[in-house]
């Protein structure tokens, strides 16, 4: 299994700056703290540092100091900005496939849901919705690499089908709300 889903660290360089630029992306009106960072992408500090420095040398974020701390934040006057957005989007399908591929390989997938933060509603109550039956120790690993990927925690919930046709059934106000709310469905195999 590779260290990210994204695909796009080879291209960057280093999954650090690869994971840094995803933070700053995705919430680009947001400021960060150095550690602050660190811990939400589970790297050293001097890792972050050192990127963070390499990105303000390219003018892709810059810092601003306080009387106590030195905090950053994507640049989006840069030149760079559209096309590094652009493609960061164009990652996701790539991301997507190897989630997709990833989750399949677990056991019997019937539903594989992506909601909340990968939609961007980060107030939802789950990110990730899976029908069916799954090792859990493995999808435990997966998504350590993805909230290393995200820098944020990730909520999911597993059902098996029986579950999920009975919350369906009873109009169970948690599954109903998860499969209303805007969505990226990467497996269905449920019989509708």
């Amino acid at each position: 299994m590779h260290n990210t889903f994204w695909g796009i660290e080879h291209l960057f360089g280093s999954i650090t700056r690869t994971r840094l630029l995803r933070i700053f992306l995705s919430n680009p009106a947001e400021a960060y703290f150095v550690r602050d960072l660190s811990r939400r992408i589970s790297t050293q500090l001097n890792a972050v540092r050192r990127e963070l420095d390499n990105l303000e040398n390219l003018g892709i974020v810059k810092s601003e100091a306080t009387s106590q701390k030195k905090f950053y934040r994507l640049d989006q006057a840069n030149f760079l900005f559209p096309e590094l957005k652009a493609l960061l989007t164009k990652s996701q399908l790539f991301f997507e496939k190897n989630l997709g591929q990833a989750v399949d390989k677990l056991g019997q997938v019937q539903l594989l849901a992506l909601t909340g933060r990968f939609t961007g509603l980060k107030e939802s109550p789950v990110d990730m919705l899976i029908v069916g039956r799954v090792n859990r120790d493995d999808l435990k690993k997966i998504i350590v690499l993805l909230q290393n990927d995200f820098g944020e925690q990730i909520n999911y919930t597993v059902m098996t089908q029986k579950e999920y046709n009975y919350r369906r059934q009873v109009t169970d106000k948690f599954l109903l709300s998860t499969l209303s709310q805007k969505k990226i469905t990467l497996i269905d195999r449920l019989a509708s």
